[in-house]
């Protein structure tokens, strides 16, 4: 029977551990923008179901950064930009849409009672 001394394991398993390197906490890079003043402005100016949606992924990019996840912290980094960009998108467009009527309206209202 073969007689296996712990500290001759325990330092094969740090081996292997080891022999895979993680690349993801080796080299993080700059930190991305968690977006959060831009997704409360959306949300409050904006498109409000955009902006809550801006807001949670924004809120989850710290986090992850500092749990050293870096990948996951970019992913939401992307994703909180995404719907906030939507959000002021979506309000330009209404607006845009929103004026147009009155205006058309107007100019309506106006050639009708010219006659």
């Amino acid at each position: 029977m073969e007689v296996i001394d712990p500290a001759e394991s325990k330092s094969a398993t740090l081996e292997v551990n080891n022999a895979q390197p993680n690349t993801e906490k080796t080299n993080p890079g700059p930190k991305p923008s968690n977006y959060l003043v831009g997704a409360i402005l959306s949300t409050i100016f904006c498109c409000l179901p955009f902006g809550i949606a801006a807001i949670i992924y924004a809120g989850q990019v710290d986090s992850l950064w500092y749990a050293e996840k870096y990948d996951a912290a970019r992913e939401m980094s992307r994703k909180a930009s995404k719907w906030m960009w939507a959000g002021v998108i979506t309000a330009i467009a209404c607006w845009v849409i929103y004026f147009t009527v009155i205006v058309s309206i107007g100019i309506g209202a106006a050639m009708m009672s010219a006659e």
